[in-house]
């Protein structure tokens, strides 16, 4: 799969929606939220691009207040596992957190159900962001099942579930 930069980026600052080619240098230190929301948008197609204007747009780090059946990812705060007795690498899983907004309560908890269900099968996913440079999503994995997080100002539905991702750079 390759990540395209013009559309994830306008997801994160929520501003600018075109699609452009960057090159591979664009995405030294791709956030995992990054790579883990392209999975759901291109390879899933459990979420769309915000510039495609579909239904369920996926942003990461900022929920524009525009659409109500839409959906976030932010980096959080992961675990270290220690180091590698070889080598001396840290081991680190990222920490994600995925909100969903919906205008109907069995249309939100069903969609957040749907994302939790496909990132319990991911296993050993390569995501392509040039040809120079790529990352396998080794694993994520559930920190909390999908909760209900209540009511926003218009009176949408909120849920969010957090997980932790093995991923590395191949």
């Amino acid at each position: 799969m390759s990540i395209k930069g013009g559309d994830l980026i306008a997801a994160i600052s929520g501003g600018v929606f075109e699609i452009t080619d960057v090159t591979a240098a664009d995405y030294m230190g791709t956030s995992p939220a990054v790579l883990i929301a392209s999975l759901l948008v291109q390879v899933g197609n459990l979420m769309s691009l915000p510039s495609s204007k579909e239904e369920w747009p996926m942003y990461v780090a900022h929920l524009p207040d525009l659409k109500a059946n839409s959906g976030v990812i932010y980096d959080t705060a992961g675990l270290l596992d220690g180091r590698l007795m070889k080598t001396g690498e840290v081991i680190e899983h990222y920490g994600l957190e995925i909100h969903i907004r919906s205008n109907k309560y069995d249309t939100g908890f069903s969609k957040i159900n749907e994302l939790a269900n496909a990132l319990d099968l991911v296993h050993n996913i390569t995501v392509d962001v040039d040809s120079d440079l790529g990352f396998q999503i080794v694993s994520v994995n559930k920190m909390t099942p999908a909760t209900y997080a209540g009511l926003d100002e218009e009176r949408r539905f909120n849920f969010t579930t957090n997980y932790c991702a093995s991923i590395i750079e191949v």
